[in-house]
């Protein structure tokens, strides 16, 4: 991915974007995504068995949720939602959706210490939105408890007040089938972000020397 004004994310497993508005440049093979046009990326790893794997995976979404996809706020939605009726926080709609998900996810306590270490020492926006392990007895979901405006879970940073981890056998939905949920909602919701071409391919050479003649 990357922004308006050069800086590019890490590589990203899975990337869930627009095409129908957007550009995709591709150079020397590799895709390049606008971050107005990126809905969600997924960090999918077989195995996250250690705290180097799994800092590698936070820190390859947290490359993609600092780009800036507002361009310091000129751009907007073309496609207005009322996120009063989605339950979401205006940031919410702003940030693009992070997840890691794999088949076999360390113990419980490893997940807790890196998260409460990644989340304490980074601001909510570049938090991750949630963390999938789908594998045979080693289902796990993480994300957060919020308060207000109603108790229960979300993947919402900007609501969390707590980070939560579901027990083992104690969720009854397939976290496949909630992370299939999460994006599809995503998706529904999501508006079209603009975006400045001349931003992108001109910089600052948009403003070309000239000389002018009246016109006879």
């Amino acid at each position: 991915m990357i922004d308006a004004h050069g800086k590019k994310s890490r590589q990203v497993d899975l990337v869930l974007h627009r095409n129908d508005y957007h550009p995709v440049f591709e150079v020397g093979g590799i895709k390049h995504f606008l971050i107005e046009s990126v809905v969600a990326v997924i960090e999918n790893k077989a195995t996250i068995d250690d705290r180097k794997l799994l800092r590698e995976a936070l820190a390859n979404i947290r490359s993609v949720k600092v780009l800036d996809r507002l361009n310091l706020r000129p751009n907007r939605q073309n496609e207005r939602i009322s996120y009063l009726n989605v339950d979401t926080t205006m940031a919410f709609g702003e940030s693009v959706f992070g997840v890691i998900a794999t088949e076999k996810a360390p113990s419980r306590d490893l997940v807790r210490e890196v998260f409460n270490a990644y989340l304490s020492a980074n601001d909510r926006r570049l938090w991750p939105n949630l963390f999938v392990s789908v594998g045979a007895g080693h289902e796990l979901l993480g994300l957060y408890e919020r308060d207000t405006p109603a108790p229960g879970l979300t993947v919402d940073p900007w609501q969390a007040t707590r980070f939560a981890l579901t027990r083992p056998g104690g969720f009854k939905l397939s976290p496949l089938i909630y992370l299939a949920f999460e994006i599809a909602n995503l998706v529904r919701l999501a508006g079209l972000w603009d975006y400045s071409p001349a931003d992108y391919l001109l910089g600052e050479s948009a403003e070309v020397p000239r000389e002018s003649w009246p016109i006879p």
